[in-house]
This record gives structure tokens, sequence and C-alpha cells, in this order.
């Protein structure tokens, strides 16, 4: 499974339990206590069911791959700088949020979509970003974010409070 500096150890086991076929529901009632309800409600609905996971895999990696992209021109564009300053200091925040979109997009996180989305679309609004490729990519992820986040986690497969 994946390593466990990145995800608990909680859900390591719901993600186990989507894999083997349980739908949330179910790992809801095999797994929840006490102690545990608020966090695994949050992984349940944070995580798809396996089956539109492997059905949009490609869109993913296609978002993840237009979001390196940029992240990439943004990390090359502040080698440029000569010097270490304030402003260098702060031109290295886009580009780690933008590392966190993608582990948050590459473990199928539902945060990760809706916050690539919103902060895309908000993106447009820096001229930096209205650039080739930017000015392109930016409107495509922003579709393919709100696109996926719909079709993995439909409102019927959320666990209710």
């Amino acid at each position: 499974m994946a390593n466990s500096f990145f995800i608990s150890e909680l859900e390591q086991e719901v993600r186990k339990l989507l894999f083997q076929g349980l739908d949330k529901h179910e790992v809801w009632k095999k797994l929840a206590t006490y102690d545990n309800r608020d966090e695994l409600r949050f992984l349940l609905n944070n995580l798809p069911a396996p089956e539109p996971r492997r059905k949009y895999l490609y869109l993913n990696i296609m978002l993840i791959s237009m979001l390196g992209i940029i992240t990439a021109r943004k990390l090359f564009n502040l080698w440029g700088f000569e010097v270490f300053n304030m402003f260098t200091l702060f031109s290295f925040i886009v580009p780690t949020i933008n590392i966190y979109l993608m582990r948050e997009i590459m473990l199928f996180h539902r945060t990760g979509f809706q916050f690539t989305a919103i902060l895309m679309a908000i993106s447009l609004l820096n001229a930096e970003n209205r650039v080739i490729p930017e000015i392109v990519f930016i409107p495509i992820m922003v579709a393919i974010s709100g696109f996926l986040y719909f079709k993995l986690y439909p409102e019927s497969s959320m666990i209710k409070g």
C-alpha cells in the first residue's frame, strides 16, 4: 500500500476495504468507533470508490501533468533570480501550494479536486497566469477538476453526519 508517511493508518485501512469491494456504508459500519467517527466520516467522504477511480484515472493523470508543468515553469522562473530576498521567498508560495494539490490529486482526495478548481479559477486574476501555457491549461484544469469532483464523489455516496 502507501507509505505511512503520506497517509494515516486509518486511511490505509479504509482504502484496503474499499479496494476489497466494500461500499462506503459497509466500511463505516465495520470501522466506526466512538473515537474515530469524525475522522472516518471525513476519510470516507474524501475517497472515491475504486470503480470511478479506475474509470477516470487518465483524466486524473492529465490534471496532475498540467499542474506539474505549471509548477515546473514557476520554479524555473524563480531560478532566474540572482539574489535571494523577500520577493523570492514569497514566490515559492504558489509552487508549494501546487505541489500540495498534486499530492492530494494523486491520492484521489476530494479536497484536492475542490481546491484545484477554486484556486485555479482565482489564479486567472493574476496577470502572470494569463500567458501561454497557463491561459490554456488553467481553464482546462478547472473543468477537469470540477468534472472529477462531481463524478468521483456523488452525493449518494456521502456518509452523513
